[in-house]
This record gives C-alpha cells, structure tokens and sequence, in this order.
C-alpha cells in the first residue's frame, strides 16, 4: 500500500510538469480558406488637382497554409503564407457616383503572426492575435467608361488583425474559423488618365480587406 501510495504521489507530481512541457514549443500546422469582402483599395491620381480614385471588391478569395509552435501561456506563434484574389466590382472617382470596374488585385503574403488562446474552461477555445510580414501586390483598377487609372507591381508591408476560435476534432486536430482584417501600405505603382499603356507617374494606393477564415489545423510529432 505505501508503494501504490509514493507511486501515486510520484506521478500527480510528474504530471504537471508534463504537461507544461507538453505545451511549450510542439509544432503544428494547418490550411485555412479564405474568403473575403469589403476590399477597397484608394489612391490620388496625381494631377491639377489630383483625382481620387477608389476601387471596391465585394468578394474574393483565397488561402493559406502556415506551421508554428506554442510558447506557453496560451501563446503560439505561427509562419504563414498567404494568397488572395480579389476582383474589383466598382470603381469611384472624387467620391461620386460608382461604375462598374473589370479589374483585380492579387496578393502574395508571407506573414508572422502571434495569436493568445484567451483562457475560458469551454470546449470551444476562443482566440486572438496579430501579425507582420512583406505582401506583393499586382493589381490594375479602372472603371467603365473613367479616364484614370492605377496598377502596381510591388513588395510592401502589410500586418493583419484575428480573432475567431478553435473546436477540437480530436486530440491532434481541430477546426479553426476566425475574422481577419488585413492592411496593405501602399504599393508603389504608377497612375494615370488616359489609355493605360500610354504616360503615366508613379503613385501609392492603400489597400484593406476584410475576411472570414475556415480550416483545419493537426499537431505534428
């Protein structure tokens, strides 16, 4: 009985220490799905005045595949590589009335995201995080029927905001949804009125986006 007793005793004392262990620095990876909507990208024709022109997608999508590892405390930090493709809908100049635009922009990002598991004693884990990383951005914008126009083939900076929640599958895996708004700086391109392959001048467009994300995501051994 004393033997079962100190064995016991052992092992409760074992296990959180285990258990630690266990969740500092375990890899995993996973693949979310993309979509996304509400995507403006906004830039001065330069001008006298300058014209402003502002482009919209209601929806795209994409994906992304990414692998991290847990630092403890419920922080993970995560390498992901991300891609979207986002048709443009309509296109605005000096904020007047919409026209329809036939244009896109696609974006290629490698990012570096640090998310917290928010503790709460569910089955469902919320979570959040925020990231930085470089974004190359080849987009053209221009509407039916309007002059000016913009494109840009670029690397620029781009950081993102999530939150969202994990449900478990099983010990190793779990689905994943989250919201996830990104931001890129200003691509440099060039800017013009007229045909677009005629004069142009270099110009900077901002571009955000809006998204929900579905995936799913496995421990690695």
């Amino acid at each position: 009985m004393k033997r079962v007793c100190l064995a016991a005793l052992t092992l409760s004392l074992a296990m959180p220490g285990a258990a630690a262990a266990q969740d500092v620095f375990p890899g995993f990876a996973g693949l979310r799905g993309s979509l996304a909507f509400a995507t403006t990208v906004s830039t001065n024709v330069p001008g006298t005045p300058a014209t402003a022109l502002k482009g919209k997608s209601d929806l795209g999508g994409g994906g992304s595949l990414y692998y991290g590892m847990r630092l403890g405390n419920g922080f993970r930090v995560e390498l992901e590589g991300l891609y979207l493709n986002l048709p443009f809908d309509s296109a605005t100049i000096n904020g007047g009335a919409s026209v329809p635009a036939h244009s896109r922009a696609r974006i290629g990002a490698p990012l570096v995201n640090l998310m917290w598991a928010i503790p709460v004693d569910f089955p469902v884990q919320p979570f959040v995080g925020a990231g930085i990383g470089g974004a190359y951005v080849s987009d053209f914008l221009r509407g039916d029927g309007t002059l000016p126009f913009q494109k840009a083939s670029s690397w620029q900076l781009a950081y993102n905001a999530m939150a969202g929640f994990a449900l478990p599958l099983s010990e190793t895996s779990r689905f994943t949804a989250m919201y996830r708004w990104l931001h890129v700086d200003g691509p440099d391109g060039q800017c013009g009125i007229g045909p677009s392959n005629g004069a142009s001048v270099p110009c900077k467009a901002n571009l955000s986006s809006n998204g929900v994300n579905f995936g799913v995501e496995m421990d690695l051994p």
